[in-house]
């Protein structure tokens, strides 16, 4: 039977249209994974592109099995929100009351500030000091932070924290007298019918497991960094398959795992659109709920619309694909929107004396600064709480990064002097204005 999109075209159509779509993607970008659309649980389109390993020329297929990075959330989120179905707990608990560990300054920091990142615990990742090629315990992992003072007042804003996504790990094993791993096996993963999906760890052999790739200045693939799958923990240690998520989709829209007023209120909207372990947001009159993911060698997306039935499922094994960019542009195909078909960056050469106007440092939002330096005759950027990118140039004010799908241009005022940055990146274009040099005491996260 055809399926028939919101645009009134066939199947068949929609399928090519997607496709052609994907075929850009590999030819701007070497996209490397597996794409899967989904309509009320029926697969209508898959796009497989690259290589699960490349010095044995294995390419990906719908079995590869990749690493779920921050998609793993959800899952997490499902399991507290069952064992509170279960009266095993209640979200509005204080966090101490399951970790007793927990300093005195956490104190009214409750489950639910932890499922919405609006605890103020200081999110462990942000520290580039911590060892990932060393075995952790999700209780060391925490202790890390446990000095620190809070970033703010429980409840009171928004900051993405992994460290709380740690502790309902911790929550759900005190509870429920399973390990994480037991526990999303036995309530998540069987009932669903996910077969081919578990907690990943570095020393067990995995069948279809795909291998981790980075780009480097040059944009040739090198291997991702070694990470040790313990650091991640509840907060983004999963792997899973096309078809896995699939399943998963469709037991969560079938009432497999849990019942729909919980759903209701896991989806229901918070600060920075953010619910209980679900991105949540509302765009060209739909309601798109899901969650994005990033770790050493991976990137991914999974997103769901509701209302339509509709499940895009994005993999990849390159770190700093533009998935997220690929989820909106698969979603304007479906429902006959306008899109930017991506196209590949060409590099031009350029005088590096002229690097001198573009360095110093630009404001992208409050505390976010992206900080442009020059370095023998390359150009540099930073932005706060992550590694430095080389950046090549496309014209004489506008360069591209060498490891991921995003441009950089340099605006300049009447007197020629460079003041602002435009970020292009995910079809968004986001301004960020020259600053002064900030103090050296101020504090970093």
């Amino acid at each position: 039977m055809a399926i028939v999109s919101k645009t009134g075209k066939t199947g068949k159509a929609l399928e090519n249209k997607l496709q052609v779509y994907f075929d850009a993607c590999i030819s701007a970008f070497d996209f490397s994974g597996a794409a899967a659309i989904s309509k009320d649980g029926k697969r209508i389109w898959t796009g497989i592109a690259g290589h699960a390993n490349l010095e044995h020329g294995v390419p990906n297929t719908e079995n590869t099995k990749f690493r779920l990075a921050s998609v793993t959330k959800p899952f997490t989120a499902i399991a507290i929100l069952q064992l509170q179905e279960k009266g095993k707990l209640k979200i509005s608990d204080p966090i101490s009351k399951y970790f007793k560990k927990a300093p005195r300054n956490w104190k009214g920091i409750t489950i639910q500030n932890l499922l919405t990142h609006t605890s103020g615990i200081p999110s462990y990742t942000d520290f580039p000091e911590f060892d990932v090629r060393k075995r952790w315990t999700p209780t060391e992992i925490v202790e890390t932070v446990i000095a620190r003072p809070l970033d703010f007042k429980p409840g009171e804003k928004f900051y993405y924290c992994n460290t709380g996504y740690v502790l309902l790990g911790i929550v759900i094993e005190s509870v429920s007298g399973k390990t994480y791993e037991e526990y999303l096996r036995d309530h998540i993963f069987k009932p669903s019918g996910m077969r081919n999906s578990g907690v990943d760890n570095n020393t067990m052999v995995l069948k279809h497991r795909a291998q981790g790739y980075r780009r480097d200045s040059a944009q040739r693939l090198d291997n991702a960094n070694y990470l040790d799958m313990s650091f991640p923990f509840s907060a983004g240690s999963l792997y899973s398959t096309l078809e896995d998520l699939l399943r998963f989709d469709t037991a969560l829209s079938g009432g497999k795992l849990l019942k729909q007023s919980t759903i209701e209120a896991m989806l229901a909207p918070g600060e920075a659109n953010y619910a209980l372990g679900w991105t949540v947001e509302a765009l060209d009159g739909k309601i798109i709920t899901g969650h994005a993911g990033g770790i050493d060698g991976f990137t991914t997306i999974f997103e769901r619309i509701p209302e339509d039935g509709y499940c895009t499922t994005i993999l990849s094994n390159v770190e700093a694909q533009p998935v997220s960019q690929m989820a909106a542009d698969f979603r304007s195909i479906i429902f006959g929107k306008p899109f930017k078909t991506p196209k590949k960056f060409k590099a031009v050469k350029v005088d590096p004396a002229g690097f001198k106007d573009f360095e110093g440092e630009y404001e992208l939002a409050p505390g976010f600064i992206i900080t442009i330096t020059r370095e023998d005759d390359s150009l540099m950027a930073q932005a706060s709480g992550q590694e430095k990118l080389a950046l090549i140039p496309s014209s004489s004010h506008q360069f591209f990064f060498a490891r991921l799908y995003a441009q950089i241009s340099f605006n300049r005022d009447k007197n020629g002097r460079v003041t602002e940055l435009i970020l292009h990146q995910n079809s968004q274009e986001q301004q960020a204005k020259r600053i002064a040099k900030r103090s050296k005491t101020r504090k970093k996260r």
